[in-house]
């Protein structure tokens, strides 16, 4: 109870301290499933993106999202506690063989949870609009057969800017549930998410 009060006031200071940051427009929430496990996956582009995206989620949801988020964010101990036990966030290596990981979304989703991912992997420093999508999104979406959900994040990003977030339809993903999970079946998923917040960004 006392770590659900305290990620709730968290969020609460962080979503407001935001909105004075930036012009949040919203796009799509009512396209994000009320129910059931749902895997987010986004471009990253700011530290502050998972809270963009819990406060864009939060406007037509009252769900909260669970967030994977590189190693290199455990700086101590305090930073650890807090991340993990308090925000909910998983570390998580690059390695494809990060299988506690894995578990921990697979468990998340079916719990009926949000899960967010960057399948970028870490923050996009280039002047490239997407990096090369990592394969675990993939992975844990047909392991789950959970709906997959895409979301862009846009904008200058300059203070007082307006930053746009924008959620998909849920993907179609039926065809590559139906098969054994390979590496043509998590090239086919990757692709897909790729190509939809590719696309999502260039409107």
């Amino acid at each position: 109870m006392f770590k659900r009060a305290l990620r709730d006031i968290s969020a609460f200071l962080a979503t407001t301290a935001f909105s004075f940051r930036y012009r949040l427009e919203v796009v799509g929430v009512d396209r994000v499933p009320k129910e059931g496990g749902v895997l987010i996956c986004a471009n990253h582009k700011k530290a502050e993106d998972p809270i963009l995206l819990y406060k864009a989620l939060h406007k037509g949801q009252k769900r909260f999202i669970y967030f994977f988020a590189k190693q290199g964010l455990l700086k101590n101990r305090f930073v650890t506690w807090y991340l993990t036990q308090v925000l909910g966030i998983r570390t998580v290596s690059h390695s494809a063989a990060d299988l506690g990981s894995i578990k921990w979304g697979l468990s998340k989703l079916k719990n009926g949870e949000i899960v967010g991912i960057f399948p970028e992997g870490t923050r996009n420093r280039t002047d490239a609009e997407l990096l090369e999508f990592q394969k675990g999104a993939a992975i844990i979406a047909h392991m789950s057969k959970t709906q997959v959900v895409t979301a862009t994040i846009s904008g200058t990003r300059k203070w007082f800017s307006k930053c746009r977030v924008e959620f998909s339809e849920p993907l179609e993903l039926a065809e590559f549930y139906a098969r054994r999970l390979d590496d043509e079946v998590k090239d086919g998923i990757t692709q897909k998410i790729y190509e939809r917040i590719h696309s999502d960004l260039n409107k």
